[in-house]
Protein backbone atom coordinates (compact mmCIF):
# COMPACT_ATOMS: atom_id res chain seq x y z
CA UNK A 1 0.00 0.00 0.00
CA UNK A 2 2.86 2.27 0.17
CA UNK A 3 4.04 2.82 -3.50
CA UNK A 4 2.48 5.59 -5.07
CA UNK A 5 0.79 4.42 -8.21
CA UNK A 6 -1.52 2.11 -9.92
CA UNK A 7 1.06 0.12 -11.09
CA UNK A 8 3.50 -2.06 -8.68
CA UNK A 9 5.19 -4.62 -11.67
CA UNK A 10 6.86 -3.59 -15.05
CA UNK A 11 4.91 -6.89 -16.61
CA UNK A 12 1.73 -6.52 -15.50
CA UNK A 13 1.82 -2.58 -16.41
CA UNK A 14 2.68 -3.64 -19.88
CA UNK A 15 0.74 -6.26 -20.25
CA UNK A 16 -2.40 -3.79 -19.29
CA UNK A 17 -0.85 -0.98 -21.86
CA UNK A 18 -1.33 -3.77 -24.59
CA UNK A 19 -4.69 -3.88 -23.99
CA UNK A 20 -6.45 -1.00 -22.63
CA UNK A 21 -6.15 2.47 -24.55
CA UNK A 22 -6.31 6.06 -22.90
CA UNK A 23 -10.08 5.86 -22.56
CA UNK A 24 -9.57 2.78 -20.57
CA UNK A 25 -6.42 3.29 -18.54
CA UNK A 26 -4.78 6.91 -18.04
CA UNK A 27 -2.98 7.05 -14.75
CA UNK A 28 -1.32 10.27 -14.03
CA UNK A 29 1.93 10.46 -14.10
CA UNK A 30 3.50 11.89 -10.30
CA UNK A 31 7.16 14.00 -10.45
CA UNK A 32 8.96 13.89 -7.31
CA UNK A 33 7.30 16.09 -4.78
CA UNK A 34 4.52 16.75 -6.74
CA UNK A 35 1.68 16.62 -4.09
CA UNK A 36 -0.87 19.14 -5.70
CA UNK A 37 -3.01 16.71 -7.29
CA UNK A 38 -2.27 13.73 -5.38
CA UNK A 39 -2.26 14.55 -2.07
CA UNK A 40 -4.97 16.02 0.36
CA UNK A 41 -4.80 15.58 3.93
CA UNK A 42 -8.70 14.44 3.90
CA UNK A 43 -7.74 11.21 2.12
CA UNK A 44 -6.20 9.52 4.70
CA UNK A 45 -3.10 10.92 4.75
CA UNK A 46 -1.20 9.43 1.84
CA UNK A 47 -0.34 9.91 -1.97
CA UNK A 48 -3.59 8.53 -4.15
CA UNK A 49 -2.53 7.52 -7.78
CA UNK A 50 -5.06 9.45 -10.22
CA UNK A 51 -6.44 8.96 -13.63
CA UNK A 52 -9.06 6.47 -15.49
CA UNK A 53 -8.34 3.02 -14.81
CA UNK A 54 -10.23 0.14 -16.73
CA UNK A 55 -12.77 -2.17 -16.39
CA UNK A 56 -11.65 -5.49 -15.89
CA UNK A 57 -14.29 -7.41 -18.19
CA UNK A 58 -15.10 -4.82 -21.18
CA UNK A 59 -13.31 -1.57 -22.48
CA UNK A 60 -15.33 1.67 -22.79
CA UNK A 61 -15.91 2.49 -26.14
CA UNK A 62 -15.48 6.28 -27.27
CA UNK A 63 -18.70 7.22 -29.41
CA UNK A 64 -18.21 6.45 -32.54
CA UNK A 65 -20.55 9.20 -34.00
CA UNK A 66 -18.05 12.04 -33.14
CA UNK A 67 -14.86 10.10 -33.83
CA UNK A 68 -16.45 9.76 -37.59
CA UNK A 69 -16.98 13.34 -37.36
CA UNK A 70 -13.42 13.96 -36.23
CA UNK A 71 -11.80 11.90 -39.11
CA UNK A 72 -14.31 13.42 -42.06
CA UNK A 73 -12.62 17.21 -40.86
CA UNK A 74 -9.15 15.76 -41.00
CA UNK A 75 -9.68 13.57 -44.11
CA UNK A 76 -10.91 17.30 -45.55
CA UNK A 77 -8.18 19.07 -44.26
CA UNK A 78 -5.72 16.37 -45.92
CA UNK A 79 -7.58 16.99 -49.11
CA UNK A 80 -6.52 20.77 -49.01
CA UNK A 81 -3.28 20.02 -48.52
CA UNK A 82 -2.25 20.13 -44.99
CA UNK A 83 0.10 18.15 -42.96
CA UNK A 84 -0.42 15.86 -39.75
CA UNK A 85 1.49 19.16 -37.88
CA UNK A 86 -1.27 21.86 -39.45
CA UNK A 87 -3.60 19.39 -38.25
CA UNK A 88 -2.81 18.72 -34.52
CA UNK A 89 -2.24 22.81 -34.42
CA UNK A 90 -5.81 23.13 -35.76
CA UNK A 91 -7.46 21.32 -33.49
CA UNK A 92 -5.13 19.20 -31.13
CA UNK A 93 -8.51 17.43 -29.50
CA UNK A 94 -9.53 16.14 -32.43
CA UNK A 95 -6.36 14.77 -33.30
CA UNK A 96 -5.80 12.92 -30.39
CA UNK A 97 -8.98 11.71 -30.01
CA UNK A 98 -8.68 10.14 -34.01
CA UNK A 99 -5.26 8.86 -33.11
CA UNK A 100 -6.35 7.08 -29.97
CA UNK A 101 -9.30 5.42 -31.64
CA UNK A 102 -7.11 4.35 -34.33
CA UNK A 103 -4.83 3.06 -31.71
CA UNK A 104 -7.87 0.94 -29.88
CA UNK A 105 -8.59 -1.07 -33.19
CA UNK A 106 -5.20 -2.64 -33.25
CA UNK A 107 -5.03 -3.39 -28.95
CA UNK A 108 -5.26 -7.05 -28.04
CA UNK A 109 -8.92 -8.38 -26.23
CA UNK A 110 -8.99 -8.85 -22.13
CA UNK A 111 -7.88 -11.78 -21.58
CA UNK A 112 -8.86 -13.95 -18.19
CA UNK A 113 -5.43 -13.31 -16.89
CA UNK A 114 -5.26 -9.53 -17.89
CA UNK A 115 -8.96 -9.17 -15.93
CA UNK A 116 -7.61 -11.04 -12.97
CA UNK A 117 -4.50 -8.59 -12.82
CA UNK A 118 -6.93 -5.56 -13.53
CA UNK A 119 -8.89 -6.28 -10.83
CA UNK A 120 -6.32 -6.90 -8.02
CA UNK A 121 -4.72 -3.71 -9.34
CA UNK A 122 -8.57 -1.55 -9.55
CA UNK A 123 -8.93 -3.35 -5.79
CA UNK A 124 -6.17 -1.70 -4.39
CA UNK A 125 -6.29 1.60 -6.05
CA UNK A 126 -9.84 1.38 -4.31
CA UNK A 127 -8.71 0.69 -0.83
CA UNK A 128 -5.97 3.29 -0.97
CA UNK A 129 -8.20 5.95 -2.04
CA UNK A 130 -11.40 5.07 0.23
CA UNK A 131 -9.82 3.66 3.32
CA UNK A 132 -7.18 4.88 5.82
CA UNK A 133 -4.09 2.48 6.92
CA UNK A 134 -5.88 1.75 10.15
CA UNK A 135 -9.22 0.72 8.45
CA UNK A 136 -7.63 -1.74 6.00
CA UNK A 137 -5.35 -3.07 8.75
CA UNK A 138 -8.50 -3.74 10.75
CA UNK A 139 -9.67 -5.72 7.52
CA UNK A 140 -6.74 -7.63 7.14
CA UNK A 141 -5.23 -8.71 10.99
CA UNK A 142 -8.17 -7.71 13.39
CA UNK A 143 -10.67 -9.68 10.94
CA UNK A 144 -7.84 -12.21 10.80
CA UNK A 145 -10.37 -14.87 9.78
CA UNK A 146 -10.15 -12.97 5.80
CA UNK A 147 -6.39 -13.58 6.33
CA UNK A 148 -6.58 -16.84 7.37
CA UNK A 149 -8.78 -18.44 4.71
CA UNK A 150 -6.38 -16.33 1.81
CA UNK A 151 -3.21 -18.21 3.44
CA UNK A 152 -5.16 -21.40 3.83
CA UNK A 153 -5.83 -21.25 -0.02
CA UNK A 154 -2.64 -20.27 -1.54
CA UNK A 155 -0.65 -22.67 0.70
CA UNK A 156 -2.88 -25.75 0.31
CA UNK A 157 -1.14 -28.59 -1.38
CA UNK A 158 -3.04 -29.67 -3.77
CA UNK A 159 -3.01 -28.77 -7.62
CA UNK A 160 -4.14 -25.77 -8.74
CA UNK A 161 -6.98 -27.34 -10.93
CA UNK A 162 -8.33 -28.93 -8.44
CA UNK A 163 -8.79 -26.47 -5.94
CA UNK A 164 -10.27 -24.09 -8.72
CA UNK A 165 -7.91 -21.32 -7.77
CA UNK A 166 -6.91 -18.63 -10.00
CA UNK A 167 -3.34 -17.39 -10.11
CA UNK A 168 -1.97 -14.29 -11.70
CA UNK A 169 1.27 -14.22 -13.98
CA UNK A 170 3.98 -12.43 -13.02
CA UNK A 171 7.79 -12.46 -13.86
CA UNK A 172 10.13 -13.62 -11.04
CA UNK A 173 12.52 -11.14 -12.07
CA UNK A 174 9.90 -8.29 -12.06
CA UNK A 175 8.48 -8.89 -8.71
CA UNK A 176 12.51 -9.31 -7.19
CA UNK A 177 12.83 -5.63 -9.46
CA UNK A 178 9.87 -4.49 -7.40
CA UNK A 179 10.52 -5.61 -3.80
CA UNK A 180 14.05 -4.06 -3.83
CA UNK A 181 12.56 -0.73 -5.31
CA UNK A 182 10.67 -0.48 -1.89
CA UNK A 183 13.59 -1.52 0.34
CA UNK A 184 13.90 2.08 1.81
CA UNK A 185 10.55 3.66 0.73
CA UNK A 186 9.64 3.65 4.74
CA UNK A 187 12.84 5.05 5.84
Amino acid sequence: MWVDDYFHYEDWEASQKAVFDSFNMLSVPRADNDFKYFYDRGTHQRIVPQGIFPNPNHKRVLLEPQATIFMKDFTETAKQGHDTLNQFEKDPFKMMVVKEQNRSATLAPITTDLSFITNLNNIKQGLKQDYSDREILDVILVNSTFTDKLIDEHLRAAPREEKGLKYAPRDAGKYRDFVRSTYYSKD
